[in-house]
């Protein structure tokens, strides 16, 4: 009976394990929140490691000038700083 209960029926009660207020629904919602901090993790390492590593300019001194004035690889190795 439980397959036709469908995504609106939230809590299967204490007889069934215990899955009250674990919805298929949620499962749907956690899975995009997931994927979009998963994409924006991606995106912001991409950025940052753009602006430190390759974005710039190399004078005829061999010193290099970042576009954002300061250069980010000096002060963290990794996305957490």
């Amino acid at each position: 009976d439980k397959a036709n209960l469908g995504f609106r029926f939230p809590c299967d009660g204490p007889g069934r394990g215990g899955t009250c207020q674990v919805s298929a629904w949620d499962h749907v919602f956690l899975g995009f929140f997931w994927m979009y901090n998963a994409i924006s993790v991606v995106i912001f390492h991409f950025s940052w490691k753009m602006q430190s590593d390759v974005w710039g300019t190399i004078s005829d001194q061999g010193v290099v000038t970042h576009i954002t004035g300061g250069n980010f690889a000096q002060s963290s190795i990794t996305i957490n700083g």
